[in-house]
């Protein structure tokens, strides 16, 4: 009798441990609403980038999130497009969906007149910081880098 309590507790402790993992794993598919904050609790940069660059569109979802021990913040549009913030509320990232154009007037003028002058009729779909300074892609998905003081250094290689 003993020997059949013991198979049965062993057996209960399996199914136990395996839904706690289950469980557990489980929880992930909720791991964006854990990180979702609201509108208010943006940086205030944040919020005044969005209240002037994107006023008449919506918000989708905003997270908090943290990479390489900084914190950022994701905001996603209800236009499809991105922008991803740093712990100051300073953009890093705006980025539309394929075809699709971002606002302009928050990137640097010479990049503008640089592209005006090269590129004119090229909307632009996505422009990242990087170590270099800007690197922008544009709707035809050709990507331009430039350098912190928005001089063009090239086109992005493939290497």
């Amino acid at each position: 009798m003993k020997k059949k309590q013991k198979i049965f507790l062993s057996l209960l402790s399996l199914l136990i441990i395996n839904l706690l993992t289950f469980w557990g794993c489980s929880g992930s598919d909720n791991y964006e609403d854990e990180n979702s904050i609201s509108y208010e609790h943006l940086p205030s940069l944040a919020q005044d980038f969005l209240k002037t660059y994107y006023k008449d569109v919506s918000i989708s979802t905003i997270e908090m999130d943290k990479e390489d021990n900084m914190i950022i913040y994701e905001v996603k549009m209800d236009n499809g497009d991105e922008i991803i913030f740093n712990e100051k509320g300073e953009w890093e990232q705006v980025d539309a969906p394929d075809g699709e154009t971002i606002p302009t007037g928050f990137i640097m003028e010479e990049i503008l007149e640089y592209l005006n002058l090269n590129y004119q009729g090229y909307g632009i779909n996505e422009i990242n910081k990087t170590g270099y300074g800007y690197k922008v892609e544009l709707v035809t998905e050709l990507d331009l880098m430039f350098n912190e003081l928005g001089q063009f250094i090239g086109p992005v290689s493939d290497d």
